[in-house]
């Protein structure tokens, strides 16, 4: 059986009821149906399910008290006020209340759609979730010949992987943003966090082109060799800039 476009759009919001063995007989062997014939989907399902089986290893690890305020403020005062919740963004989200931290859903409350600015809410509380985890990356290095070939093996996509002593480099993981896997590439500049999220530039249109502030975190965005970058830190605009330099310069 060939899948159709209208088959997507029907199934589409239809698979983390699956994953959560929430359909009916029917449906649900309808929906797998549909899987077995349609890559895009069936990978989404398995991003869903991956995505799933790691935010079940996060451990409970409270963050210190200021840092949890700054988040929670930076998350409230960021929502869109016509924000609908995302259920799959709620289940990443919802992983990431660890150490207690109660944040209405006026705070993680997300756009269905995908404007730059809630692309830029995503991207945000990714960076944010990380933080408040305090999980460590899915491949912990400092070495871009493990680094990258481990990103290129889970994404359409092979970001460049940097190594500078200026910003060590801490590994990398996956996550979702406007529903879609992307690269979240990890560095440090003394105490600042700053993740990088990388994807295919014509899977990214609806990413910020331009740079941002929000509530003391930069959002620094660039293109190279067809991959979409945005770094995103409470680090300074200018040191930010030399880590993109680098990233965009040529090099592994």
């Amino acid at each position: 059986m060939r899948a159709t476009p209208a088959d997507c759009g029907r199934f589409a919001d239809l698979l983390d009821a699956l994953a959560d063995e929430e359909l009916a007989p029917g449906m649900a062997a309808a929906l797998r149906d549909h899987l077995a014939a349609c890559p895009a989907c069936a990978a989404e399902a398995a991003a869903i399910g991956a995505l799933r089986a790691e935010l079940a290893t996060l451990r409970d690890e409270a963050a210190p008290e200021a840092l949890r305020q700054r988040l929670a403020a930076m998350l409230r005062d960021d929502a869109p006020t016509t924000a609908t919740p995302d259920r799959r963004r709620l289940l990443a989200l919802t992983a990431a209340g660890v150490g207690g931290i109660a944040i209405g859903a006026g705070g993680f409350g997300l756009l269905h759609d995908s404007r730059p600015e809630t692309i830029a809410h995503d991207l945000l509380t990714a960076h944010a979730r990380a933080l408040l985890a305090g999980a460590p990356p899915q491949i912990a290095s400092g070495n871009t010949h493990q680094v990258r070939p481990w990103l290129s093996a889970h994404l359409p996509v092979a970001p460049r992987v940097p190594e500078t002593e200026d910003f060590p480099l801490l590994g990398a993981r996956l996550d979702l943003i406007g529903r879609r896997p992307v690269a979240a590439i990890l560095y440090r500049r003394r105490a600042h966090a700053i993740t990088v999220f990388a994807t295919a530039e014509d899977l990214a249109q609806d990413w910020p082109s331009r740079p941002m502030t929000r509530n003391g975190f930069q959002l620094l965005p660039w293109v190279a060799d067809g991959i979409r970058y945005v770094a995103v830190s409470d680090l300074n605009p200018g040191e930010l800039a030399m880590l993109a330099e680098r990233i965009r310069a040529p090099g592994p």
